[in-house]
Protein backbone atom coordinates (compact mmCIF):
# COMPACT_ATOMS: atom_id res chain seq x y z
CA UNK A 1 0.00 0.00 0.00
CA UNK A 2 2.78 2.46 0.94
CA UNK A 3 5.84 0.54 -0.31
CA UNK A 4 6.98 -1.55 -3.27
CA UNK A 5 9.85 -3.96 -3.99
CA UNK A 6 12.18 -2.96 -6.87
CA UNK A 7 14.59 -5.26 -8.75
CA UNK A 8 16.99 -4.40 -11.58
CA UNK A 9 20.06 -5.66 -13.38
CA UNK A 10 23.42 -4.01 -12.69
CA UNK A 11 24.95 -2.16 -15.64
CA UNK A 12 27.04 -4.48 -17.88
CA UNK A 13 30.19 -2.30 -17.42
CA UNK A 14 31.44 -0.25 -14.51
CA UNK A 15 34.06 1.59 -16.62
CA UNK A 16 36.81 0.69 -14.16
CA UNK A 17 35.05 2.13 -11.09
CA UNK A 18 33.22 -0.53 -9.03
CA UNK A 19 29.59 0.15 -8.16
CA UNK A 20 29.15 0.91 -4.47
CA UNK A 21 25.40 1.56 -4.42
CA UNK A 22 22.25 2.68 -6.20
CA UNK A 23 19.83 5.61 -5.99
CA UNK A 24 16.19 5.86 -7.05
CA UNK A 25 14.76 9.04 -8.55
CA UNK A 26 11.06 9.09 -7.63
CA UNK A 27 8.48 11.47 -9.14
CA UNK A 28 4.97 11.75 -7.74
CA UNK A 29 2.74 11.69 -10.84
CA UNK A 30 -0.07 13.45 -9.04
CA UNK A 31 1.77 16.32 -7.36
CA UNK A 32 4.88 16.45 -9.57
CA UNK A 33 7.23 16.38 -6.55
CA UNK A 34 10.59 14.59 -7.00
CA UNK A 35 12.99 13.02 -4.53
CA UNK A 36 16.17 10.93 -4.60
CA UNK A 37 16.41 7.84 -2.40
CA UNK A 38 19.55 5.83 -1.50
CA UNK A 39 18.92 2.09 -2.01
CA UNK A 40 22.13 0.39 -0.92
CA UNK A 41 24.51 -1.82 -2.94
CA UNK A 42 22.14 -4.73 -3.76
CA UNK A 43 20.20 -4.68 -7.09
CA UNK A 44 16.98 -5.12 -5.08
CA UNK A 45 15.39 -2.79 -2.54
CA UNK A 46 12.13 -1.64 -0.99
CA UNK A 47 10.87 1.82 -1.94
CA UNK A 48 8.96 3.16 1.09
CA UNK A 49 7.03 6.24 2.22
CA UNK A 50 4.63 6.09 -0.73
CA UNK A 51 1.04 7.30 -0.59
CA UNK A 52 -1.94 4.97 -1.05
CA UNK A 53 -3.78 5.13 -4.37
CA UNK A 54 -0.97 7.12 -6.04
CA UNK A 55 1.26 6.80 -9.09
CA UNK A 56 5.03 7.27 -9.30
CA UNK A 57 7.68 7.34 -12.02
CA UNK A 58 10.91 5.64 -10.88
CA UNK A 59 14.45 5.60 -12.43
CA UNK A 60 17.54 3.89 -11.02
CA UNK A 61 21.11 5.23 -11.12
CA UNK A 62 24.26 3.34 -10.17
CA UNK A 63 26.75 5.06 -7.89
CA UNK A 64 30.55 4.64 -7.78
CA UNK A 65 33.40 6.61 -6.23
CA UNK A 66 33.52 8.63 -9.44
CA UNK A 67 29.86 9.65 -9.16
CA UNK A 68 26.46 8.63 -10.51
CA UNK A 69 25.85 6.88 -13.81
CA UNK A 70 23.11 7.63 -16.33
CA UNK A 71 19.50 6.84 -15.26
CA UNK A 72 17.62 3.76 -16.35
CA UNK A 73 14.46 3.97 -18.39
CA UNK A 74 11.57 5.05 -16.10
CA UNK A 75 8.95 2.61 -14.87
CA UNK A 76 5.61 3.52 -13.35
CA UNK A 77 4.53 2.25 -9.95
CA UNK A 78 0.95 2.45 -8.63
CA UNK A 79 0.07 1.86 -5.02
CA UNK A 80 -3.19 0.32 -3.87
CA UNK A 81 -5.68 1.52 -1.28
CA UNK A 82 -5.27 1.27 2.43
CA UNK A 83 -8.26 0.24 4.51
CA UNK A 84 -10.18 3.22 5.93
CA UNK A 85 -9.60 4.44 9.42
CA UNK A 86 -12.42 4.55 11.98
CA UNK A 87 -15.27 6.97 11.25
CA UNK A 88 -16.50 9.28 13.97
CA UNK A 89 -19.03 8.02 16.51
CA UNK A 90 -22.61 8.22 15.14
CA UNK A 91 -24.62 11.23 16.37
CA UNK A 92 -28.36 11.90 16.30
CA UNK A 93 -29.79 14.44 13.83
CA UNK A 94 -33.49 13.68 14.40
CA UNK A 95 -35.25 10.93 16.30
CA UNK A 96 -38.80 9.67 15.76
CA UNK A 97 -40.91 6.87 17.28
CA UNK A 98 -39.74 4.28 14.73
CA UNK A 99 -36.78 5.90 13.01
CA UNK A 100 -33.66 7.97 13.59
CA UNK A 101 -31.42 10.07 11.33
CA UNK A 102 -27.72 9.71 12.14
CA UNK A 103 -24.58 11.44 10.95
CA UNK A 104 -20.87 10.80 11.56
CA UNK A 105 -17.48 12.19 10.63
CA UNK A 106 -15.68 10.45 7.74
CA UNK A 107 -12.35 8.67 8.37
CA UNK A 108 -9.06 10.44 7.64
CA UNK A 109 -8.80 8.75 4.21
CA UNK A 110 -12.46 9.30 3.29
CA UNK A 111 -11.71 9.98 -0.38
CA UNK A 112 -11.49 6.27 -1.11
CA UNK A 113 -14.64 5.23 0.79
CA UNK A 114 -17.21 3.49 -1.41
CA UNK A 115 -19.75 2.58 1.29
CA UNK A 116 -20.49 2.79 5.00
CA UNK A 117 -22.00 -0.04 6.99
CA UNK A 118 -24.17 0.73 10.02
CA UNK A 119 -24.17 -2.02 12.63
CA UNK A 120 -27.21 -1.75 14.91
CA UNK A 121 -28.12 -3.65 18.05
CA UNK A 122 -31.18 -3.30 20.27
CA UNK A 123 -30.74 -3.08 24.01
CA UNK A 124 -31.20 -6.42 25.74
CA UNK A 125 -29.66 -8.61 23.04
CA UNK A 126 -28.09 -11.59 24.82
CA UNK A 127 -25.33 -12.15 22.27
CA UNK A 128 -23.43 -8.85 22.25
CA UNK A 129 -21.55 -9.79 19.08
CA UNK A 130 -24.68 -9.87 16.87
CA UNK A 131 -25.49 -6.66 15.03
CA UNK A 132 -28.00 -6.01 12.26
CA UNK A 133 -26.37 -4.21 9.33
CA UNK A 134 -27.43 -1.56 6.84
CA UNK A 135 -25.17 -0.46 3.97
CA UNK A 136 -25.11 3.19 2.91
CA UNK A 137 -23.88 3.67 -0.67
CA UNK A 138 -25.33 7.15 -1.40
CA UNK A 139 -23.82 9.84 0.82
CA UNK A 140 -22.12 13.21 0.80
CA UNK A 141 -18.37 12.56 1.19
CA UNK A 142 -17.88 15.34 3.73
CA UNK A 143 -21.12 14.82 5.65
CA UNK A 144 -22.23 11.17 5.59
CA UNK A 145 -25.59 10.42 7.20
CA UNK A 146 -28.33 7.80 7.00
CA UNK A 147 -31.77 6.99 8.38
CA UNK A 148 -32.53 3.85 10.34
CA UNK A 149 -36.20 2.88 10.10
CA UNK A 150 -38.57 0.14 11.28
CA UNK A 151 -37.32 0.52 14.85
CA UNK A 152 -39.34 -0.19 17.99
CA UNK A 153 -40.91 2.74 19.79
CA UNK A 154 -39.45 3.84 23.12
CA UNK A 155 -36.45 1.53 22.69
CA UNK A 156 -32.70 1.95 23.13
CA UNK A 157 -30.24 1.02 20.40
CA UNK A 158 -26.47 0.82 20.01
CA UNK A 159 -24.95 1.68 16.64
CA UNK A 160 -21.44 1.82 15.16
CA UNK A 161 -20.11 2.60 11.67
CA UNK A 162 -17.42 1.02 9.53
CA UNK A 163 -16.16 2.28 6.16
CA UNK A 164 -15.15 0.21 3.15
CA UNK A 165 -12.95 0.91 0.10
CA UNK A 166 -11.12 -1.24 -2.46
CA UNK A 167 -8.85 -2.59 0.28
CA UNK A 168 -11.84 -3.80 2.32
CA UNK A 169 -13.50 -2.76 5.56
CA UNK A 170 -11.55 -0.60 7.96
CA UNK A 171 -11.77 0.00 11.68
CA UNK A 172 -15.12 0.43 13.41
CA UNK A 173 -16.18 3.65 15.04
CA UNK A 174 -16.97 4.05 18.72
CA UNK A 175 -20.46 2.86 19.68
CA UNK A 176 -23.18 5.49 19.90
CA UNK A 177 -26.52 5.06 21.69
CA UNK A 178 -29.98 6.51 21.08
CA UNK A 179 -33.55 5.96 22.21
CA UNK A 180 -36.62 6.24 20.00
CA UNK A 181 -39.58 8.42 20.99
CA UNK A 182 -42.64 7.27 22.86
CA UNK A 183 -44.97 7.34 19.92
CA UNK A 184 -48.55 7.90 18.96
CA UNK A 185 -50.24 6.76 15.78
CA UNK A 186 -49.73 8.89 12.65
CA UNK A 187 -52.56 10.95 11.10
CA UNK A 188 -54.90 8.92 8.88
CA UNK A 189 -57.15 9.25 5.83
CA UNK A 190 -55.12 11.83 3.97
CA UNK A 191 -57.06 13.49 1.16
CA UNK A 192 -56.20 16.12 -1.43
CA UNK A 193 -58.41 17.75 -4.03
CA UNK A 194 -57.04 20.13 -6.66
CA UNK A 195 -59.11 22.88 -8.20
CA UNK A 196 -58.76 26.27 -9.87
CA UNK A 197 -59.93 29.44 -8.15
CA UNK A 198 -59.65 31.42 -11.38
CA UNK A 199 -56.19 32.77 -10.65
CA UNK A 200 -54.25 29.86 -9.15
CA UNK A 201 -54.25 26.10 -8.95
CA UNK A 202 -55.26 25.23 -5.39
CA UNK A 203 -54.87 21.96 -3.44
CA UNK A 204 -57.10 21.42 -0.39
CA UNK A 205 -55.29 18.87 1.80
CA UNK A 206 -56.82 17.25 4.88
CA UNK A 207 -56.26 14.40 7.34
CA UNK A 208 -57.80 12.93 10.47
CA UNK A 209 -56.67 12.98 14.07
CA UNK A 210 -54.47 10.02 15.12
CA UNK A 211 -56.26 7.02 16.54
CA UNK A 212 -55.89 6.57 20.27
CA UNK A 213 -55.32 10.22 21.19
CA UNK A 214 -58.06 11.42 23.60
CA UNK A 215 -60.21 14.33 22.35
CA UNK A 216 -58.97 16.77 25.00
CA UNK A 217 -55.27 16.22 24.30
CA UNK A 218 -53.74 18.96 22.11
CA UNK A 219 -52.07 17.83 18.89
CA UNK A 220 -49.71 19.78 16.64
CA UNK A 221 -49.47 18.65 13.04
CA UNK A 222 -46.50 18.94 10.70
CA UNK A 223 -47.12 18.80 6.96
CA UNK A 224 -44.39 18.35 4.35
CA UNK A 225 -44.65 18.60 0.57
CA UNK A 226 -42.48 17.25 -2.25
CA UNK A 227 -42.88 18.56 -5.82
CA UNK A 228 -40.03 16.59 -7.43
CA UNK A 229 -42.16 13.95 -9.12
CA UNK A 230 -41.84 10.17 -9.06
CA UNK A 231 -38.86 8.87 -7.09
CA UNK A 232 -38.21 12.18 -5.31
CA UNK A 233 -38.14 12.37 -1.50
CA UNK A 234 -37.14 16.01 -1.03
CA UNK A 235 -39.88 17.00 1.43
CA UNK A 236 -40.18 20.54 2.80
CA UNK A 237 -42.34 21.57 5.76
CA UNK A 238 -45.15 23.92 4.71
CA UNK A 239 -47.43 23.83 7.75
CA UNK A 240 -47.22 23.44 11.52
CA UNK A 241 -50.29 23.92 13.67
CA UNK A 242 -53.40 22.43 15.30
CA UNK A 243 -55.65 22.16 12.23
CA UNK A 244 -56.27 18.99 10.23
CA UNK A 245 -56.29 20.78 6.89
CA UNK A 246 -54.09 23.08 4.86
CA UNK A 247 -54.39 24.75 1.45
CA UNK A 248 -51.52 24.86 -1.05
CA UNK A 249 -50.99 27.07 -4.09
CA UNK A 250 -49.45 24.83 -6.75
CA UNK A 251 -47.02 25.65 -9.52
CA UNK A 252 -47.96 24.45 -13.01
CA UNK A 253 -46.30 21.44 -14.57
CA UNK A 254 -45.21 19.76 -11.32
CA UNK A 255 -46.25 16.59 -9.52
CA UNK A 256 -46.96 16.98 -5.80
CA UNK A 257 -47.28 14.65 -2.82
CA UNK A 258 -47.55 15.32 0.91
CA UNK A 259 -47.30 13.64 4.29
CA UNK A 260 -48.10 14.59 7.90
CA UNK A 261 -47.06 13.67 11.41
CA UNK A 262 -48.54 14.47 14.81
CA UNK A 263 -46.94 15.63 18.08
CA UNK A 264 -48.75 15.56 21.42
CA UNK A 265 -47.83 15.40 25.13
CA UNK A 266 -48.01 11.61 24.71
CA UNK A 267 -45.21 11.68 22.14
CA UNK A 268 -44.65 12.07 18.41
CA UNK A 269 -45.90 9.91 15.58
CA UNK A 270 -44.06 8.57 12.59
CA UNK A 271 -44.80 10.13 9.22
CA UNK A 272 -48.10 9.18 7.69
CA UNK A 273 -48.43 7.41 4.39
CA UNK A 274 -47.53 9.64 1.42
CA UNK A 275 -50.51 11.03 -0.47
CA UNK A 276 -50.38 12.22 -4.07
CA UNK A 277 -52.56 15.10 -5.21
CA UNK A 278 -55.52 14.02 -7.36
CA UNK A 279 -57.31 16.24 -9.86
CA UNK A 280 -60.88 17.40 -9.43
CA UNK A 281 -63.09 18.09 -12.41
CA UNK A 282 -62.16 21.40 -13.95
CA UNK A 283 -59.55 23.06 -16.15
CA UNK A 284 -56.51 21.16 -17.36
CA UNK A 285 -53.30 21.13 -15.32
CA UNK A 286 -51.61 22.97 -18.20
CA UNK A 287 -52.04 26.71 -17.72
CA UNK A 288 -53.11 28.96 -20.58
CA UNK A 289 -51.12 31.68 -22.37
CA UNK A 290 -51.02 34.93 -20.42
CA UNK A 291 -50.98 38.70 -21.09
CA UNK A 292 -53.17 38.37 -24.18
CA UNK A 293 -53.69 41.74 -25.84
CA UNK A 294 -54.50 43.39 -29.16
CA UNK A 295 -52.81 46.67 -30.18
CA UNK A 296 -54.14 48.85 -33.00
CA UNK A 297 -51.28 50.41 -34.95
CA UNK A 298 -51.03 54.07 -36.07
CA UNK A 299 -52.39 53.30 -39.53
CA UNK A 300 -55.73 52.48 -37.93
CA UNK A 301 -56.01 49.18 -39.83
CA UNK A 302 -53.29 46.85 -38.52
CA UNK A 303 -53.86 44.92 -35.27
CA UNK A 304 -51.06 43.05 -33.53
CA UNK A 305 -52.31 40.36 -31.14
CA UNK A 306 -49.65 39.15 -28.67
CA UNK A 307 -49.30 36.89 -25.63
CA UNK A 308 -46.73 35.27 -23.33
CA UNK A 309 -46.37 31.63 -22.21
CA UNK A 310 -47.45 30.66 -18.68
CA UNK A 311 -44.86 31.27 -15.99
CA UNK A 312 -42.44 28.36 -15.71
CA UNK A 313 -43.65 26.54 -18.83
CA UNK A 314 -42.42 26.24 -22.40
CA UNK A 315 -45.12 25.87 -25.03
CA UNK A 316 -44.04 24.23 -28.29
CA UNK A 317 -46.96 25.34 -30.48
CA UNK A 318 -49.89 27.77 -30.50
CA UNK A 319 -53.29 28.10 -32.13
CA UNK A 320 -55.28 31.32 -32.41
CA UNK A 321 -59.03 31.86 -32.55
CA UNK A 322 -60.52 35.05 -33.98
CA UNK A 323 -64.26 35.68 -33.88
CA UNK A 324 -64.83 32.00 -32.97
CA UNK A 325 -62.93 30.83 -36.05
CA UNK A 326 -59.93 28.63 -35.19
CA UNK A 327 -56.78 29.36 -37.17
CA UNK A 328 -53.93 27.12 -38.24
CA UNK A 329 -51.62 25.70 -35.62
CA UNK A 330 -48.42 27.75 -35.30
CA UNK A 331 -44.93 26.62 -34.34
CA UNK A 332 -42.97 28.33 -31.58
CA UNK A 333 -40.58 29.73 -34.23
CA UNK A 334 -43.49 31.70 -35.70
CA UNK A 335 -43.32 33.98 -32.68
CA UNK A 336 -45.78 35.12 -30.03
CA UNK A 337 -47.68 37.55 -32.29
CA UNK A 338 -50.55 37.34 -34.75
CA UNK A 339 -50.98 40.27 -37.18
CA UNK A 340 -54.11 41.20 -39.15
CA UNK A 341 -54.68 44.25 -41.41
CA UNK A 342 -57.96 43.19 -43.00
CA UNK A 343 -60.44 43.37 -40.13
CA UNK A 344 -63.71 45.14 -40.79
CA UNK A 345 -65.32 47.81 -38.63
CA UNK A 346 -66.73 46.57 -35.35
CA UNK A 347 -65.89 44.32 -32.40
CA UNK A 348 -63.48 41.37 -32.78
CA UNK A 349 -62.72 38.72 -30.20
CA UNK A 350 -59.33 36.95 -30.00
CA UNK A 351 -58.08 33.93 -28.00
CA UNK A 352 -55.01 31.69 -28.09
CA UNK A 353 -54.02 28.32 -26.65
CA UNK A 354 -50.69 26.49 -26.39
CA UNK A 355 -49.29 22.97 -26.38
CA UNK A 356 -47.23 21.50 -23.52
CA UNK A 357 -46.04 17.90 -23.61
CA UNK A 358 -48.37 17.04 -26.53
CA UNK A 359 -51.42 18.43 -24.69
CA UNK A 360 -53.35 21.56 -25.65
CA UNK A 361 -54.23 24.00 -22.91
CA UNK A 362 -57.63 25.60 -22.56
CA UNK A 363 -58.24 28.77 -24.58
CA UNK A 364 -56.91 31.95 -23.02
CA UNK A 365 -59.09 34.71 -21.74
CA UNK A 366 -60.81 36.68 -24.47
CA UNK A 367 -59.19 39.83 -25.85
CA UNK A 368 -61.62 42.33 -27.43
CA UNK A 369 -60.55 44.84 -30.10
CA UNK A 370 -62.88 47.42 -31.64
CA UNK A 371 -62.01 48.44 -35.18
CA UNK A 372 -62.88 52.00 -36.27
CA UNK A 373 -64.49 52.74 -39.65
CA UNK A 374 -62.17 52.47 -42.62
CA UNK A 375 -61.67 56.04 -43.94
CA UNK A 376 -60.98 54.70 -47.41
CA UNK A 377 -64.49 53.31 -47.57
CA UNK A 378 -66.34 56.35 -46.23
CA UNK A 379 -68.51 58.11 -48.90
CA UNK A 380 -67.83 55.49 -51.51
CA UNK A 381 -70.68 54.46 -53.80
CA UNK A 382 -71.23 51.41 -55.89
CA UNK A 383 -71.64 51.75 -59.69
CA UNK A 384 -73.74 49.36 -61.70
Amino acid sequence: VTACRLRWKPPPHDNGSPIIGYRAEVEDLGEGAERSVALGASPEADLTDLKPESGYSVRIRSVSKVGQGPPSDPIRVYTSSSAPGPPGMPRIVTVRPTSVMLRWDPPHNAGSVELYRLEVQAEGVVDGSKYATQDVVAFQPGDPRAELSNLRQASTYRVRVVAKNKAGFGERSQVGCFRTDIGIAPPTRLQATVGDDGANLIAACSWERPDGVPPGVPVTYHMEVDDGGEGSADFTEVYQGPHTEHTLVLKPGRTYKFRTRAVSPQGASAWSVIKGLSRSAGPMMVHVPENVRGDLMEDGRTVVFSWTPPSGLVMTAYQVKLDLQEGKKRRLEDGLEYVRDDLCEGVHRFQVRGMVNTKWSEWSRECVVTMPPNPLLEGSTEHP
